[in-house]
């Protein structure tokens, strides 16, 4: 793609960089959560790549989420090890601005993580690098 000619609309325009953004809010991870510990059925997600940041997610679920109460988070399949998290809030939205078109993600939530341990922050922020690597097609 050429280069714009223009830096008035588009000061220090990185091509690459928007290339790499696209990609971020394009992806999408299936999300499985658990409102109690032991829960043996999980509430199914969503979430595309650019919701998730080091500190919690945004996400679209189907069921809503109580506000302040501890959540458990597994993303890609119920049988990954889960992150602790906790429900900051949840809004109910309308289909017709769902990304997805589906009525069972009719919520919004916001979560925060509440990492048990050091070792656990970095497991997350190692996955969260390993599907962002994926989603822009680098090779580990």
């Amino acid at each position: 793609m050429a280069k714009r000619n223009s830096n008035i609309i588009h000061p220090n325009f990185d091509e690459r960089r928007a290339e790499e953004r696209l990609k971020f809010v394009t992806t999408r991870i299936r999300i499985f959560i658990w409102q109690e510990r032991e829960q043996k059925q999980s509430v199914e997600g969503m979430a595309f790549l650019s919701d998730l940041s080091k500190e919690g997610i945004g996400l679209y679920v189907g069921k809503e989420l109580k506000m302040g109460r501890r959540i458990w988070v597994a993303f890609e399949k119920a049988e990954a090890a889960p992150f602790e998290a906790k429900s900051v809030w949840c809004q109910r939205f309308s289909l017709d601005r769902n990304p997805f078109k589906q009525k069972e993600l009719s919520f919004r939530a916001g979560v925060k993580w509440v990492f048990g341990s050091d070792i656990e922050r970095k497991r997350y922020l190692a996955f969260l690098q390993e599907i962002k690597n994926r989603a822009l097609g680098v090779v580990a």
